[in-house]
């Protein structure tokens, strides 16, 4: 009865040893458990993370994907544009061309249906009280010419102010404009004028000019200071219809130095529609 006894109360305390020693491995796998429940969070909200990264992602995807799509129809619409401008540049370009020979064509118009003529260097009072009769039977005179008759409508001075002293006195006198009945009767006397080159009548040197419109006169006009100079120069010039200046002739000074003088004058004058024709004999 002893021995059963003490064989019971052996059992009881391996078995209360053996608990005692199973009690750390549980508590250490109890905190891997823990340390893995921990972990599995951790990466189920990086995950989540990711995943709203992705979808992120995706949306900025999306967005440059669209505005690559739009900046592909911006530069397709800047290229028609530009094709457009280009287009209306040339049609421009042809518009101005058109609108500058219609102007040429105008003018000319203008100039040929004038039937007018200046008469330069005539001396002031000579014409008398009756000035068309004056020039009916003194232009033939003049230019040493028979025409078969000569039929003037008006004759009067340019209008520049009364007659002055020393315009009577032997100074400039104001040009004389004659206007004749016919175009063809003013393009014969002019071609007189011409074939008789130098004109003296009553010791006085007379200038035959036809009158030209305003805008050709304004051109005209704009080679007064380089004629002055050439003239000065002693170069020889003639300044044709409509405004086309020929130099020509020996000058004192060398042609390069007439064209460097006024390089600027001949270079920006076409754009003012002053054509210039520069022939130099030397």
């Amino acid at each position: 009865m002893d021995a059963f006894v003490s064989k019971a109360s052996d059992s009881r305390l391996d078995s209360s040893s053996a608990t005692a020693q199973d009690e750390p491995s549980l508590s250490l796998l109890a905190t891997e458990i823990r340390a893995i429940r921990v972990s599995t969070q951790i990466i189920e909200q990086d995950t989540k993370e990711i995943k709203d990264i992705k979808a992120t992602v995706e949306v900025i995807e999306g967005k440059i994907s669209s505005l690559s799509s739009r900046m592909d129809e911006a530069e397709e619409r800047v290229a028609e544009l530009e094709g457009a401008a280009d287009m209306s540049k040339q049609q421009v370009s042809a518009l101005q061309e058109m609108v500058q020979q219609l102007q040429e064509h105008m003018e000319d118009l203008d100039n040929r249906r004038c039937c007018n003529v200046n008469i330069l260097g005539l001396p002031e009072l000579k014409e008398g009280n009756d000035m068309i009769q004056f020039f009916q039977q003194e232009i033939p005179i003049m230019l040493e010419h028979q025409f078969p008759k000569l039929e003037i409508q008006r004759a009067h001075r340019v209008p520049t102010g009364p007659p002055r002293r020393e315009q009577r006195d032997g100074g400039q006198p104001r040009p004389a404009m004659v206007n004749f009945l016919r175009y063809q009767l003013k393009e014969e006397i002019l071609r007189a004028a011409r074939e008789k080159g130098q004109i003296i009548w009553q010791g006085t040197r007379l200038m035959f000019f036809p009158d030209f419109s305003r805008r050709t006169m304004e051109r005209r006009a704009s080679f007064k200071q380089v004629k002055l100079d050439l003239r000065n120069w002693g170069a020889e010039y003639t300044l044709r219809f409509p405004a086309t200046l020929e130099i020509r002739g020996r000058p004192i000074y060398r042609p390069a130095d007439i064209l460097g003088r006024y390089m600027d004058f001949f270079q920006y004058r076409p754009s003012a529609l002053i054509y210039v024709l520069i022939i130099v004999k030397c």
